[in-house]
């Protein structure tokens, strides 16, 4: 029994010491955590309340403050500096997209006979045989066309007899029934000559001929020997292929960019070197929810039936941008988180200038245009042509980090590498130019040629 005591008291003890121990680090942790919130509401303040309320609150935590530099001759010339203007003009974007050719269905056709009979003789006996128009397809008996023929026939007949007949209407009465009966042959799509063989043999023809109506490619074919025909058989489509479409595919996010009437471009792999031009006919009001696409229609003329359909091709739609201030693509610096240029202000003296993020965007060729008019009169004068290509980076970060933030834009710019040797990285355009108060200044952009990495 005395056993018992001691082991219950012992482990009373036991229980108690654990729990001072966890009370005492749960005190501790508490006053770490008071101490950290107590530090934390200056620095949040100073961070969401920059002083002077100056462009860096829109900066990244890491970004180094923009400061103008200055730079002698010598040290430009060292670095191979390059100088050029900003310039005004019209520039135009591309989308690349893809897309298959497909019939043009405004010069699609079909063939079929107004009447029921029997197809006798085919002639036009192959898919994709070109057809000429007035081409024989087919032969066909109908006795449903062969009654009518003989009711013009005893028509014609009735009106000889009565011409000379004195009777009031008898005379009328024989022409209208022989108009009728012609009416009816031609409505039934007969060819004029066979009425005109018709009124001059007085003979029946069992079998009628039928002409291709257009000229084109048989697309798809089903006359076919002893085939029964009724008025809404489809014998024959035939394509005219001097003109076809073309379907592309475009991102949904391009749909705003594109219109009706744009400029367009295809290439294909089987003619490497061979462009063929053609314009935006239609945009189809729907988007495929698997592939976030719509189509793009498409016309192309189509020399020596080169463009087939079904075929897979590439295709460039050229968007047209209005006039735009730009500057050569190598006059942007991309820092990964800015892009960034300098505005030569002479002397030496090199201003650097953060474009706003929507602007900047790379145009056809090896320009960019880096301002909006509407942006222009909110930023400054539109002749002062400042922007350049260049930027001062974060002094902690190694040449290799620095490099990752370069993105190369595929054929547009080239890839930046180490213009300085020591924190600094840029290249401007210089150019001359008159200021708002009649004086003169230097701006421009900067840009390097292409070189080792120092």
């Amino acid at each position: 029994m005395r056993n018992y005591r001691n082991a219950f008291v012992f482990a009373l003890v036991g229980n108690l010491a654990l729990l001072a121990v966890l009370g005492g680090l749960w005190w501790r942790g508490k006053q770490h955590r008071e101490a950290e919130a107590a530090m934390q509401p200056p620095s949040t303040e100073s961070a969401q309340s920059p002083p002077n309320g100056s462009e860096s609150a829109a900066m990244a935590p890491h970004d180094a403050a923009l400061v103008p530099v200055q730079l002698s001759p010598e040290r430009l010339q060292s670095i191979g500096v390059k100088t050029g203007r900003v310039e005004s003009r019209t520039v135009e974007d591309e989308i690349h997209v893809t897309g298959n050719v497909a019939i043009d269905e405004t010069r699609l056709s079909t063939v079929q006979v107004r009447y029921s009979g029997y197809i006798q003789k085919v002639f036009a006996d192959a898919t994709y045989q070109y057809l000429r128009k007035g081409q024989p397809l087919f032969t066909i008996y109908s006795p449903d066309l062969a009654a009518t023929e003989r009711e013009y026939l005893v028509a014609k007949q009735n009106q000889q007899r009565v011409a000379q007949s004195t009777v009031p209407g008898v005379t009328e009465g024989a022409a209208s029934l022989l108009e009728a009966a012609t009416e009816r042959l031609k409505q039934w799509g007969v060819p004029q000559r066979e009425i005109a063989r018709l009124e001059s043999t007085g003979a029946i023809q069992q079998e009628l001929q039928v002409d291709s109506p257009v000229s084109g490619y048989i697309t798809e074919r089903n006359a076919l020997p002893n085939l029964t025909v009724q008025p809404e058989t489809r014998l024959y489509s035939v394509a005219d292929l001097s003109t076809v479409w073309v379907l592309a595919e475009v991102f949904q996010n391009d749909l705003g960019r594109i219109k009706v009437g744009d400029g367009a471009s295809l290439t294909i792999d089987s003619y490497p070197g061979r462009t063929f031009e053609g314009r935006v006919n239609f945009i189809y009001p729907q988007v495929d929810m698997t592939t976030r696409t719509a189509r793009a229609r498409l016309v192309f003329y189509n020399p020596g039936l080169t463009l087939t359909p079904g075929m897979f091709v590439n295709v460039t739609l050229k968007v047209a941008m209005g006039k735009q201030l730009v500057i050569p693509a190598t006059g942007v610096l991309q820092s990964g988180t800015r892009q960034i240029v300098f505005v030569s202000r002479g002397d030496g003296y090199i201003e650097p200038r953060q474009l706003p993020d929507r602007l900047g965007k790379p145009a056809t060729g090896s320009t960019r245009d880096v301002c909006s008019p509407a942006a222009r009169r909110r930023r400054g004068r539109s002749d002062e042509r400042s922007t350049g290509k260049g930027g001062i980076h974060n002094r902690t970060r190694s040449p290799a980090q620095r490099r990752q933030h370069l993105p190369c834009e595929a054929h547009r710019c080239e890839r930046f590498t180490d213009l300085w040797r020591g924190s600094f990285r840029h290249l401007f355009h210089a150019g001359h130019a008159r200021d708002g108060h009649g004086r003169d200044a230097d701006a421009g952009f900067t840009h390097r040629k292409k070189q080792r990495t120092l």
